[in-house]
């Protein structure tokens, strides 16, 4: 049988248990650990027969002309009788009758008093119910209202999670590309694609770059397939790391060795998190082992005729090949992307030296910042006798000078060379100072 559901009142009536029961736990611990402090008789935990008594005490001494005794004396001059309706309560004297009213809380109706006040304020701090609190109350303290949010369902549930203090966390740092890479198996099992039920995901450290690779299953042979067209087209990482265990590290030693690559990278499963990483090591290059070693796979119904390295030697040649056409993005221009020839591969760092029309490229490019132009058919000339920076190819190759590199943020009409348009001889585009109305530089 389903368990009927708890009453609203039956969680408030638990929440008031809880409550009083974190006060008193409070008071016991105060005392344990404080048990020679001096503790002043107070009014802030007044029992409700303590009030009714207060109330007949504080009548019978204003009704008394003389004979009054001290603790009637202190009564009168620090308390007085409130009528609410047919309710009588005792509340801080006031000077005149326009003064605030403070009411003083029996300790029984401490708990549906905060849980008033708690509603009205919509469930906030323990800083605003204190503020909220003292307005018209006199003996609600800090520790009755953290109490009572400790016991506060809702609150509870909205409170934020604590920063983790006291655990040290050493990052894992990369120093280029091809240093460490991250590999791991997604099982789509449940989810298969006609036969394809895992998917190879790949990513380098350093540039977090994916490569994805669909598998029929796990298997040394269908991963080791995975992972060469994907180090025949990044080269071989220092450190390849995963958490698929020695399974996945059988595999991987499998591979360098099929492609006859050893060396660190042979063992980089098996390198010590301590080990000195800052020796640079060689990455794979392809040009420099015989890919027809490759243990062959199943032919392609679209390349029946292609062996599996004629493939791959396919693919490298054309991703790495020196004299291909690529195009690479620049920002912020009007013409975002600049047509270039690979002139130059430094392969221990994976990085590509580019040239264009007005000369070669100052900064050497990682393969992820270009794509591979297929049967280029521009007709262009590159020229080699000078280095220049990538928008300064931008502004010499560009029919109109440039324009969009630079922009302004002017207020102003941008009549005068405070304005960076101006002072280049170049009109304002559509990138300078945003809703500015009053340029006159169009």
């Amino acid at each position: 049988m389903r368990e009927a559901p708890i009453l609203e009142v039956d969680q408030e009536r638990a929440q008031r248990d809880k409550f009083y029961s974190l006060l008193e736990a409070k008071v016991l611990e105060d005392g344990l650990q404080n048990p020679e402090k001096k503790r002043i008789n107070t009014r802030t935990v007044t029992s409700i027969d303590e009030y009714n008594k207060m109330i007949q005490a504080i009548e019978e001494a204003v009704e008394k002309t003389k004979g009054r005794t001290q603790k009637e004396h202190y009564l009168i001059n620090k308390y007085e009788v409130y009528s609410v309706g047919e309710t009588i309560k005792i509340i801080l004297k006031r000077e005149t009758q326009d003064d605030l009213v403070r009411f003083l809380v029996p300790y029984e109706q401490i708990f549906e008093t905060i849980l008033r006040i708690h509603n009205q304020v919509g469930h906030k701090c323990r800083d605003i119910m204190l503020q909220a609190c003292n307005k018209n109350h006199l003996n609600i303290t800090v520790e009755m209202i953290t109490a009572f949010l400790n016991t506060c369902n809702q609150c509870i549930m909205n409170k934020k999670r604590n920063k983790t203090t006291g655990v040290v966390v050493k990052p894992i740092l990369s120093e280029n590309f091809n240093r460490r890479a991250q590999m791991d198996l997604i099982d789509f099992q449940s989810l298969p694609d006609g036969e394809f039920k895992w998917v190879m995901v790949y990513q380098d450290h350093f540039t977090k770059f994916l490569a994805l690779r669909p598998l029929k299953n796990k298997s040394a042979f269908d991963v080791a397939g995975g992972l060469i067209d994907i180090v025949t087209i990044f080269g071989v990482p220092v450190i390849l790391q995963s958490d698929n265990g020695h399974d996945l590290e059988i595999k991987a030693k499998k591979l360098f060795e099929t492609v006859g690559y050893e060396g660190p990278e042979a063992d980089c499963l098996d390198l010590a998190e301590s080990e000195d990483l800052n020796e640079l090591d060689d990455v794979f290059n392809p040009s420099e082992f015989e890919l027809d070693e490759i243990i062959p796979r199943e032919n392609s119904q679209e390349n029946e005729s292609e062996s599996p390295a004629e493939e791959i030697l396919r693919k490298a040649n054309n991703l790495l090949g020196i004299r291909e056409t690529v195009r690479t993005e620049v920002k912020d221009t009007e013409a975002p992307n600049l047509i270039c020839r690979v002139v130059y591969i430094e392969f221990d760092k994976s990085l590509y030296e580019l040239a264009c029309e007005a000369g070669v490229l100052d900064t050497m490019f990682a393969r992820n910042s270009f794509d591979l132009v297929k049967d280029c058919r521009i007709d262009y000339e590159i020229k080699l006798d000078k280095k220049i920076s990538v928008r300064q190819a931008v502004r010499e190759i560009s029919i109109g000078g440039g324009q969009g590199m630079i922009k302004c943020n002017c207020t102003g009409g941008c009549l005068t060379n405070r304005c960076s348009c101006k002072k280049n001889g170049i009109l304002c585009n559509s990138r300078c100072h945003g809703a500015n109305g009053n340029c006159k530089n169009k």
